[in-house]
């Protein structure tokens, strides 16, 4: 099914998580031996919703506990919230992503597991997070890259922001802009480091220059910066000279979606980019 058709996708989840066993409930009980008066049927019915959803969830625990002692791994810890289905996580992770740091809240939770991969298991379904660098590079660079698919979830959430290219595609589609891209990350173009050279200077002198005066200075917006005019001169051979830009004035300036903000057509980029993110 297409990203694009994720209003298809969503019906035909609402009918097999809802629908169908409300429908199988309820042939069970008119044509099955005990016939239950209307409204007992009804309560049965609608009883039959949570409970397919708890029996889904054994289901797919017994079924990682299984496969994980078949190739003799270990599952990661999972997080016991207080409320059901640890809809006390998701409303911490909603509430820090407005107030706090980015990830402050997972960072947290990393500490309090002592570990650095857990199941947040938010509605009973599993969302393994991670931040063990063995666990990214062997599923970014190592041989488990064709196993991590971004899936139908991921491509529905960023088609509108991100379309069909590289980082929003799997298998065929994704080799496909791979083969594009190649040409430009060859050895000769990545090891020129002359180009990168003149913009973390021009970087570090705007450091310097704040910090011989005592001004302070937005670090992610300045990253940012250095990012967009190293990426768009290696990749496109025109840089757009964001970092010559004015610079957002701590104390003064805008609150935009993930920092500060300021009026001109770099900060009109990173607002849409940064609001398109959360």
């Amino acid at each position: 099914m297409h990203p694009r058709q994720y209003r298809l996708r969503f019906l035909s989840d609402v009918f097999r998580v809802v629908v169908l066993p409300a429908l199988f409930t309820g042939a069970v009980l008119r044509y099955g031996p005990y016939n239950p008066g209307l409204f007992k049927r009804i309560a049965f019915c609608a009883l039959s919703i949570p409970a397919g959803v708890v029996i889904r969830s054994w289901i797919s625990s017994w079924s990682a506990k299984r496969n994980a002692a078949r190739l003799g791994a270990v599952l990661p810890p999972a997080v016991r919230g207080r409320w059901p289905g640890n809809l006390d996580i998701a409303v911490g992770l909603v509430r820090s992503l407005n107030h706090d740091y980015l990830m402050q809240y997972m960072g947290d939770l990393f500490d309090k597991y002592n570990t650095k991969t857990l199941n947040t298991r938010i509605l009973w379904d599993d969302q393994i997070w991670t931040i063990d660098e063995s666990n990214v590079k062997f599923m970014l660079i190592g041989p488990g890259f064709e196993l991590f698919h971004k899936g139908y979830w991921w491509q529905e959430r960023l088609e509108s922001f991100l379309g069909n290219g590289i980082f929003n595609r799997d298998k065929e589609e994704w080799h496909a802009h791979r083969q594009i891209a190649r040409p430009w990350f060859i050895r000769d173009r990545i090891s020129d480091l002359s180009l990168f050279d003149r913009h973390t200077t021009d970087t570090i002198d705007i450091i310097i220059d704040h910090a011989r005066d005592r001004r302070a200075f937005d670090a992610q917006d300045l990253f940012a910066r250095f990012t967009l005019d190293s990426a768009s001169e290696f990749l496109f051979g025109n840089c757009l000279h964001t970092l010559q830009g004015a610079l957002p004035v701590a104390g003064k300036a805008k609150l935009g979606p993930k920092g500060s903000a300021i009026d001109d057509e770099f900060g009109t980029f990173a607002w849409a980019f940064e609001n398109a993110q959360v």
